[in-house]
């Protein structure tokens, strides 16, 4: 009998309290199945936005795409039904604006900021590298991310580096650029340099002082022993070619 009372006290206390509650309780039910409503989230309207952008042809498709909304991200995290439009881009541009239309609950446009960083390959030095150092594949790691799309001038073909040297001093993991990049220098001003005298299928070598420096094709002027001064064209290290 005693428990009974006790069970009895216990299911009015309770009562009371749900009936007391029960305009919250309501108000809880109601957030429990607005919540439940199938209504995409920020998060989804921005993977939205993302495969959008990679379905056009002047973004790769392994692009690196960061949105950013200017206005109405409460209006583009709600919207269930939402498209997307953009103006073609320079494919080397970093950034672009986004058109965003809510076509359901409510109709609205917004403007997003979208930053596009494209892949590609690019050459970071091994080690550092001296003004005027022919630079060979053992001093470069080839990468291919992201990293040097802010980069301009990026050297991204093993070829471009082919007997090519260091236009200045390079520290070492430094994101190789083409104006990193000279020919390098053949015949160095008053060295002695060979001299190769093609003439009538017959070739003649002799030696003379080189009055200039000089890359690959480029012109030199060569003082012979006998002071006579003479042109050429530089071919390879310390060698000039005349042609008659």
């Amino acid at each position: 009998m005693q428990k009974l009372k006790i069970k009895n006290t216990l299911m009015r206390i309770i009562t009371r309290h749900l009936t007391s509650i029960r305009p919250r309780f309501f108000s809880i039910a109601y957030l429990i199945i607005f919540i439940g409503l199938p209504i995409n989230t920020y998060a989804n309207n921005i993977e939205l936005a993302i495969k959008f952008l990679k379905s056009q042809t002047f973004i790769a498709k392994d692009a690196d795409i960061t949105i950013h909304p200017v206005v109405g991200q409460y209006n583009f995290e709600s919207c269930k039904d939402i498209n997307f439009s953009v103006k073609p881009n320079n494919h080397k541009s970093t950034s672009l604006r986004l058109l965003a239309n809510c076509n359901t609950p409510d109709h609205w446009t917004i403007f997003l900021n979208a930053t596009i960083k494209q892949k590609q390959h690019y050459f970071i030095t091994r080690r550092p590298l001296k003004r005027g150092e022919i630079i060979t594949t053992q001093d470069l790691q080839s990468s291919y991310d992201s990293k040097a799309s802010t980069v301009s001038n990026v050297a991204t073909k093993l070829e471009e580096l082919n007997n090519l040297a260091a236009a200045h001093d390079i520290k070492i993991g430094t994101i190789l650029r083409q104006n990193d990049l000279i020919e390098p220098i053949l015949v160095t001003r008053y060295e002695q340099v060979k001299i190769i005298n093609n003439s009538n299928g017959f070739s003649v070598t002799t030696f003379g002082k080189s009055l200039n420096s000089a890359t690959k094709g480029r012109s030199v002027r060569v003082q012979l022993p006998n002071k006579q001064v003479i042109t050429g064209k530089a071919v390879a290290a310390g060698t000039i070619e005349i042609a008659n």
